[in-house]
């Protein structure tokens, strides 16, 4: 074993680094990386004795349910009947040893009751007479997405170090209760999601929401479908230190008409997610309350914008949008990630997206992650998408997805400048035309480009006659492509010709691939 793993920091940072799950926000994700994560983490365990309670910690971090750590009780003490979980004998004093070592590793827990049937009352009620006092003490982040029959357990959760906490539904009343008195118990905490009140829910229920953020000194992070105007701006004030809002386009929709903060507001905000949903509030949701609110903030440093919009926009309102994020420096030199989805109209209602509108996003230099759907494609030519590319030379992750099959106007050469200038991109998604084949060009300066594995070409034209050259293109410009894909939305792709097409180019770079490793 290498020294350098005898420190327990550098142990713990690299299986913390190496082998925790992935939360960040990604394009695509494969579905069982989480069961391979914890398959390595249990595998890790099992090596020796020095990597075991480093392992075993990050292995027990992020539980979904209770039912891993009820499986740590001896196998008598359970039996299934009708699908249910039932005791069949008195708990013993020794049969919480396991759990209750392993439920003091446990920082988040998930609690859906849908996805685990078999726990039910009986199994919360011996729970709740854990020894220790609390049944998961050390637990951060409790997510509740129960049925509200059994709120009442909740409390078996709510421990001393809680200072995040989700509640997926509000349903009735016991909801509201619950909120209350968390309120009374729990001042510390710093992030609250709370979903179900709308601009539709009773005034009452509204009231009883606002009641609860306003009694939260130290709520750093918050996410609600709506807000009324007064405790927005006090959340806004410079000493609330809120740095993260998640909301729906109705909650800015009473600032209209707020002036007088002009440059006041929201200094310290970094995430701010907007979407205007899928019921009928959608309907009405418009883009104007949400530019008059980007207007009255004070430049916010943010680092994470994501917007979902699904209705009522025009290509001015996206144009001042843009402009609003690069408008100040300090935004501009802040943004990383820039996720952008028009994609809920329908395309034959829109235009495809105009060359120009990105041009104020080409102040904002240090842009890592960028997704953008538009209903009816993208104007770009590769000009465009040079500029685009020089622009964002940090990018990782760069997706332009489209619902339509709108002919583009860049070519081949436009991966050309990709490649050239953005280094560090590891997943491209770009709908671009490869039916003319231009010749590889003879610089060679930043070229090829090694991280790319991931390349997205959606409804891209190829001819079947040019399928060597395409992959020889893409080979020279990108020398680690593992996958093409022609992943449109719609399915229409999944009938064309091209989508087989594509298939060939990728078993041809494959080829390549395999070929020069053999010389």
């Amino acid at each position: 074993m290498h020294p350098c793993l005898a420190i327990p920091e550098i142990l713990e940072l690299v299986i913390s680094v190496g082998l925790a799950r992935d939360h960040t926000i990604t394009i695509r994700r494969d579905i069982w990386d989480a069961k391979t994560v914890d398959g390595a983490l249990a595998a890790l365990a099992r090596t020796c004795k020095h990597f075991h309670e480093f392992a075993q910690n990050e292995l027990w971090k992020e539980q979904y349910g209770i039912l891993n750590l009820i499986r740590c009780m001896p196998e008598d003490l359970w039996a299934f009947k009708y699908g249910s979980l039932t005791r069949v004998r008195e708990v013993r004093p020794t049969d919480w040893d396991r759990v209750s070592k392993n439920a003091a590793r446990v920082k988040s827990l998930t609690i859906k009751d849908s996805e685990y049937p078999k726990l039910r009352t009986k199994v919360y009620e011996t729970v709740g007479n854990s020894p220790g006092g609390w049944f998961l003490p050390n637990l951060q982040h409790l997510c509740w997405d129960d049925y509200s029959a059994n709120l009442t357990c909740i409390n078996l959760f709510l421990g001393p170090r809680l200072t995040s906490i989700e509640f997926e539904e509000i349903r009735d009343d016991r909801c509201f209760t619950t909120l209350e008195t968390l309120a009374q118990t729990h001042p510390q905490l710093e992030s609250v999601t709370v979903k179900g009140v709308t601009t539709r829910a009773k005034d009452e229920d509204r009231m009883r929401l606002r009641n609860f953020i306003r009694q939260l000194p130290h709520l750093h992070n918050l996410k609600v479908h709506y807000i009324d105007p007064d405790t927005l701006l006090r959340l806004g004030a410079p000493e609330s230190g809120l740095y993260g809002l998640t909301t729906s386009p109705h909650t800015f929709g009473d600032l209209v008409g707020h002036t007088d903060t002009y440059g006041t507001r929201f200094p310290e905000l970094r995430r701010l997610y907007i979407e205007s949903g899928k019921n009928q509030d959608a309907e009405k949701a418009e883009m104007e309350p949400v530019l008059h609110f980007l207007r009255v903030c004070n430049s916010p440093p943010l680092r994470f914008m994501c917007f979902y919009f699904m209705r009522k926009w025009s290509w001015d309102q996206l144009y001042e949008f843009y402009s609003l994020l690069a408008r100040r420096r300090t935004t501009r030199n802040t943004l990383e990630t820039l996720f952008i989805s028009l994609l809920g109209e329908r395309s034959q209602k829109c235009t495809p997206h105009p060359n120009d509108v990105f041009h104020p996003l080409l102040h904002c230099n240090n842009l890592v992650n960028i997704y953008i759907g538009v209903p009816a494609g993208y104007d770009l030519d590769d000009e465009a998408v040079g500029n685009m590319s020089s622009a964002w030379p940090y990018l990782q992750t760069l997706s332009l997805e489209s619902d339509s099959d709108y002919e583009p106007k860049c070519t081949l050469m436009a991966l050309h400048h990709i490649a050239r200038n953005c280094q560090q991109l590891y997943e491209l998604v770009l709908a671009f035309n490869a039916s003319d084949v231009p010749d590889i060009p003879v610089s060679l300066e930043g070229l090829p480009q090694c991280t790319l594995k991931n390349l997205d070409v959606g409804a891209s034209p190829i001819l079947d006659g040019s399928i060597e050259r395409v992959a020889d293109f893409i080979g020279f410009s990108f020398s680690r492509i593992t996958r093409i894909s022609t992943a449109v939305r719609g399915g229409y792709m999944n009938v064309r010709p091209e989508r087989w097409l594509w298939k060939m180019v990728e078993v041809e770079l494959l080829g390549l691939r395999a070929s020069e490793t053999e010389q």
